[in-house]
């Protein structure tokens, strides 16, 4: 629901909210789910259910120091209501009205065909915007005889035929007209260079792979699915991706600037690589040299067990080896005797 002031030069932007909030809930009866402060003074009333949104019509006055301010409560002209698409070979040969008065009965208040030029003269397409009196869109519609799939419809960008920026219609358009190709003042003569008015990169202002096109869309499907206001879903849009352009308004593309930052954060991410495999090799190498002293280690430790060993013989063997050697003597000494005494 939108609540403005009916009294010219005063609005609800300096109304105390304390005042609003105790008209508002006495009004509906509760606390309403929320209320967002809108441009102009407005107030956009998000209200449980359609009791209170009955309710809430019936306000006709908001309190203030000065003298109480006359307002007016009506539905939201587009958040109440949800566009779908539909196609079919039969759209070609009805008219609006015709299909309006079929799908009546199924919530549908608006049709609108698209058309294309053929030959100068305006056609029938088999593709229609249906509009719906409901929140959510149908998975489908009856068609006559058969039915007929329902899909989300999510308008495109808004931009100024004028001036060819986005955010804005030819109506409310301040700047001058300029080329679509060159982004200079309109003119005659053949483009010397080709610039882009939104993003300032080398391509035609209304080509769809445009980052600030592309970024508006986004922004257009988060406000249609989410069903919330253009700032709201601008914002949401902007924590999603912080990176990505608003407005061309600087010498330098944002394509470009969103191109180096891409590239940094590759640099960044090959560096983080790098880093990571030679810390990698590192562990490995010292895995590797302690593996080796540690071979080493055992090695000297065997030897010296070794050396023990062989220094710590058994006592029997020592004397068995010492017992042998002194017979060995005795018996060359005994020789050495007999013969003196035969001599």
């Amino acid at each position: 629901m939108i609540m403005e002031s009916t009294v010219t030069g005063r609005d609800l932007s300096r109304c105390n909210p304390f005042l609003l909030q105790k008209v508002i809930e006495s009004a509906i009866g509760s606390k309403p789910e929320e209320v967002t402060r809108l441009r102009g003074g407005k107030l956009l009333l998000k209200l449980n259910n359609d009791r209170q949104a009955s309710k809430a019509v019936k306000i006709k006055k908001i309190p203030d120091r000065i003298g109480d301010i006359e307002v007016k409560v009506e539905e939201h002209p587009t958040l109440n209501t949800s566009k779908g698409i539909i196609r079919c070979p039969d759209i070609e040969f009805l008219t609006e009205q015709e299909i309006l008065e079929g799908l009546k009965t199924q919530k549908v208040s608006e049709v609108t065909i698209m058309k294309r030029k053929i030959n100068g003269e305006l056609k029938n397409t088999r593709t229609a915007i249906l509009l719906f009196k409901s929140t959510t869109v149908p998975r489908s519609v009856d068609f006559g005889l058969y039915p007929i799939l329902v899909e989300l419809y999510i308008p495109n960008p808004m931009r100024c035929t004028t001036c060819l920026k986005i955010g804005h219609t030819k109506k409310w358009c301040r700047g001058e007209r300029v080329c679509g190709n060159c982004s200079l003042p309109d003119h005659e003569n053949e483009c010397s260079n080709t610039k882009c008015v939104s993003c300032g990169d080398n391509h035609h202002t209304l080509n769809k792979n445009c980052p600030v096109y592309i970024d508006e869309v986004e922004i257009q499907k988060i406000k249609t699915i989410n069903r919330v206001t253009y700032g709201e879903a601008k914002r949401i849009r902007r924590r999603q991706c912080p990176t990505v352009p608003r407005k061309f308004t600087t010498e330098t593309s944002y394509a470009h600037t969103a191109s180096n930052s891409k590239h940094t954060h590759n640099i960044n991410e090959k560096e983080k690589n790098n880093t990571e495999i030679n810390t990698s090799l590192v562990k490995q190498a010292t895995t590797q040299n302690k593996n080796e002293t540690q071979t080493l280690t055992d090695k000297t430790k065997i030897n010296k067990q070794q050396q023990i060993k062989q220094q710590n013989k058994n006592p029997e063997e020592k004397a068995s080896l010492y017992s042998n050697i002194e017979q060995e003597q005795e018996k060359k000494y005994s020789g050495i005797a007999h013969s003196l005494r035969r001599v």
